[in-house]
């Protein structure tokens, strides 16, 4: 599946790098829906990558994970797949490829009071992911202990890769220019940067309990990302009340 925030430029960063230094391998990105999209259209005129979409417009979803992708991969002879979002197809086990899982959290989902039934389906498809996979790459060695006792897999299954970073995030901005962007949002002059969805997966309740704790509390939580508006009140009502 193909994101278009953080997690899109992730996806996208991983298939640039393996088509540059490994062209000499065919990369099938798969995803149910494809859409005009600037930062992915150098990546598909490369001769080494297609983007494959569902032949068929019903039931999208389940083509992903159901066995649909799983036939479209033996039709394109394809050897290794690597599930980006965090899950595998259903039936993988039974197939004959080998398979890598990329996790980036815990537990990912919605939050809410009605939502209970979708962080169910989280769990299970997260562990299903990581207990069919060969192997298991995630961000930070926490998520690897995490993972490992949350899911009874084995540490040694799961690698730790430092994830990738957006060229965009590298330049350099002029101090009037910070300063100019500070004014106007009214960024104090000590804040902590969080990049990360506004989910319980994304903790920044737990980040804003923690800045509590520092002797000096003068220190703002700037927080960037979208997810759910009612976890996004609750944040918002605990940073107003405390």
């Amino acid at each position: 599946m193909l994101y278009k925030g953080a997690n899109g430029d992730s996806d996208r960063l991983v298939l640039d790098v393996l088509t540059e230094y490994y062209p000499q391998h065919q990369y099938f990105f798969y995803t149910t829906r494809s859409s005009e999209n600037p930062r992915l259209t150098p990546l598909l005129a490369r001769t080494a990558v297609q983007l494959k979409t569902p032949r068929h417009g019903l039931s999208r979803r389940w083509w992903m994970r159901g066995g649909g992708v799983l036939r479209d991969c033996r039709r394109h002879r394809v050897k290794l797949f690597h599930g980006l979002t965090g899950d595998l197809p259903l039936d993988l086990k039974k197939s004959s490829l080998g398979s890598v899982v990329s996790v980036n959290t815990l537990y990912p989902g919605a939050s809410g009071p009605f939502c209970a039934l979708l962080r169910a389906y989280h769990r299970f498809s997260q562990k299903l992911a990581c207990r069919t996979a060969d192997r298991i790459i995630v961000p930070t060695e926490s998520l690897r202990q995490s993972l490992a006792k949350a899911y009874g897999v084995s540490t040694e299954k799961i690698d730790v890769v430092s994830p990738c970073a957006n060229e965009r995030y590298n330049r350099d901005i002029k101090l009037s220019e910070q300063n100019d962007i500070r004014r106007k949002y009214g960024i104090p002059e000590q804040y902590v940067l969080m990049h990360e969805p506004v989910t319980e997966a994304g903790h920044a309740a737990d980040v804003l309990r923690a800045l509590e704790q520092l002797p000096d509390n003068h220190v703002a939580l700037l927080l960037i990302g979208s997810g759910s508006p009612y976890y996004n009140k609750q944040v918002k009502d605990y940073a107003v009340a405390n």
